[in-house]
């Protein structure tokens, strides 16, 4: 049974950083922990501890935060133990009788312990002879008691002869085990397989990927330094020569660059750690095993999915067909990191729709069922489209579950309309659908669910000109930004009925703009405003116990997107995407933005300021959609 042990000293406390140990060339001293400094200001933290568990023991392994432990008893056995530097609980193992002619190269849990098919795995190589077979000595967790398995049957030549690999660099990823053989650079899995009420059923399974990895020029020996983090994502000690640690940074989310750490002890019996950058080994995606292919797949997304089918028959094997009815939801979900996207209706008698990645340009052209085909997108929110029919009928629909949701048929009489709005998901009871015209100004009002709709004509707001912008619902209020930045906002109770009022002490915050949008950003209501001539974007802060716009110099991590039908904003999952005000406007094929940072226009195609937007198309039939509340 796993207990616990008490230390002296203990372990060094958890940190953002992990900890470099170094234990004693005869494990008969303490070892001494060193990580890197929380500053570059401030001074190396080295820290030495009396941690008597530890003494005579070798570190062999880091695996899923425990510790490896080994040491060689004087009754000529191997001793092996498993310890958690956080819980302080250790688990023996059975001694294991030392074999001469048999060296180990490397130890590894299969999966974490408590799982019942954890296991202890020792790869153990022959010392004598190249042409005798290498084995694998295992002991689960479980039962406590060691086995040994060969597996040169496994390999052949092409002869058909069995050849004397071993298998060496075994790592864990997703709960699989994987190791290479050393000559030939093929990859295989191991699993390790027991039934939990037989305590002599614990089997090793090994099989061949058949992937060969890219050979590395360069010998391997082990050091004796030993890379691990306290909160359990574990580095563990490597298997490189001259004492080296391969690492990858990201450059500002540029280009990765591979960096070789060298690590040497001092005489001053201080760590010195050198980098420097050289060119990363070319790898290719058909290189990597079937089960990380998958795992590849599973992180991909609409565009990036269908790619990566169309890449090989293996990537078509690793990402089945998608039924984006049942699946595009779940695909989405996946991809915290998506922005919204712009919906381009290009061919509305053949219901296709043009969905745009506003960051890398990609294009997903979907299909809509027959009874949304001619429909014109009227207003988007948390993933549900309003739409108009030529037939003037209005309805509720998500492109991506295909759910469609009827309203009542839109008033005979019904005069231009200059913008559509909703307050909550039409799936709820509180949902209200609102429609504002002009001369007069009235709005037309329904639920879901309503045979038909409410009117009300706006006697209080007669000054107010609607504009094409959508409508805001703040703290249970509709907001309208008119024509000239004239504010309104608007309360409709639950028969229906509304009451206007004139936000007419609130000035406009610009004489001269050519279009204004409304958003709520972060807890508060913006208005965006665009010059005449396309030269500046200001955006404003409403201050409601001032009566006064208040002028916004910065959003943060959060993005702005606007069009005719739908403007709102987000929060900025993915890198440089902050700060930005979208257009639904092309320089070529890449959508178009405004830098608060900057105030200047760009495209993420060129990084350079857009001087004239005398050919920057701008889109007519389409809004914006945040795929992540699909």
């Amino acid at each position: 049974m796993a207990r616990e042990r008490e230390f002296s000293h203990g372990f060094p406390s958890p940190g953002p950083y992990p900890w470099l140990t170094y234990i004693h060339e005869y494990f008969d001293e303490d070892p001494f922990f060193c990580t890197m400094p929380p500053s570059l200001s401030s001074s190396k933290h080295v820290e030495t501890r009396s941690i008597p568990y530890l003494r005579g023991k070798a570190i062999e392994m880091v695996c899923y935060g425990w510790l490896i432990l080994h040491s060689l008893g004087i009754d000529n056995h191997d001793y092996f133990s498993i310890l958690n530097p956080i819980t302080s609980e250790s688990i023996d193992l059975p001694p294991l009788k030392v074999r001469k002619n048999l060296r180990s190269s490397r130890c590894v849990l299969s999966l974490p312990p408590g799982n019942h098919d954890s296991a202890l795995l020792i790869f153990r190589r022959k010392k004598d002879s190249e042409n005798k077979p290498h084995s694998i000595q295992f002991c689960s967790l479980l039962h406590r008691k060691w086995k040994k398995t060969w597996y040169h049957q496994i390999f052949k030549d092409d002869d058909d002869v069995e050849c004397y690999e071993f298998l060496c660099r075994a790592v864990n990823m997703s709960g699989k085990l994987y190791a290479i053989t050393e000559l030939s650079k093929m990859l295989v899995m191991i699993d390790v397989v027991l039934d939990p009420r037989e305590e002599d059923s614990t089997e090793l399974v090994i099989r061949s990927l058949g992937s060969q990895l890219p050979i590395l020029n360069r010998p391997f020996s082990c050091f004796h330094f030993t890379w691990w983090n306290l909160v359990g994502n574990f580095l563990s000690k490597d298997y490189l020569g001259d004492s080296k640690v391969e690492l990858h940074e990201e450059d500002q989310g540029e280009k990765a660059e591979e960096v070789e750490m060298r690590v040497s002890l001092g005489a001053d019996e201080r760590i010195h750690i050198m980098a420097e950058k050289r060119e990363a080994l070319e790898w290719h995606l058909l290189d990597l095993p079937y089960d990380m292919l998958r795992v590849i797949a599973e992180h991909t997304v609409l565009v990036d999915y269908l790619n990566f089918r169309a890449t090989s028959k293996l990537c078509r094997a690793a990402a089945p067909p998608v039924q984006w009815r049942t699946a595009s939801k779940k695909l989405l979900q996946t991809q915290s990191s998506i922005s919204p996207w712009l919906m381009l209706q290009a061919d509305k008698k053949k219901g296709v729709v043009t969905y745009v990645d506003p960051k890398f340009g990609n294009r997903y052209f979907m299909t809509s069922p027959e009874s949304v085909g001619d429909a014109t997108i009227c207003y988007s929110k948390d993933g549900w489209l309003l739409m108009i029919t030529d037939s003037n009928s209005m309805i509720f629909f998500n492109p991506f579950s295909r759910t469609t949701i009827q309203l009542p048929p839109m008033p005979s009489n019904s005069n231009y309309y200059s913008s559509f709005g909703f307050s909550s998901l039409p799936t709820s009871s509180d949902c209200v659908v609102v429609g504002v015209t002009s001369q007069p100004v009235q709005l037309d009002i329904t639920t879901p669910g309503r045979s038909e709709w409410v009117r009300c004509v706006l006697y209080e707001v007669t000054a107010f000109a609607p504009c094409r912008n959508n409508p805001v619902f703040y703290e249970g209020l509709f907001y309208f930004l008119g024509r000239d930045g004239h504010l309104v906002d608007l309360v409709v109770d639950e028969d229906l009925g509304c009451f206007a009022n004139d936000l007419d002490d609130i000035k406009s915050p610009c004489d001269s703009f050519c279009q204004n949008f409304l958003v709520e950003c972060d807890g508060n209501l913006l208005s965006v405003f665009v010059s005449n001539f396309w030269e500046w974007v200001k955006v404003f802060k409403l201050n409601l116990s001032e009566s006064v716009w208040e002028e916004v110099e910065s959003l943060g991590n959060h993005m702005i997107y606007v069009s005719d039908s739908t403007s709102f904003s987000t929060v900025a999952k993915t890198p440089g995407m902050e700060n930005k005000i979208y257009f639904p406007r092309f320089s070529g094929d890449n959508i178009i933005f405004y830098s608060l940072s900057t105030c200047k226009f760009y495209t993420f195609g060129s990084m350079e300021p857009l001087m004239a937007f005398h050919n920057a198309g701008n889109q007519l039939q389409c809004g914006w959609i945040d795929l992540l509340g699909a």
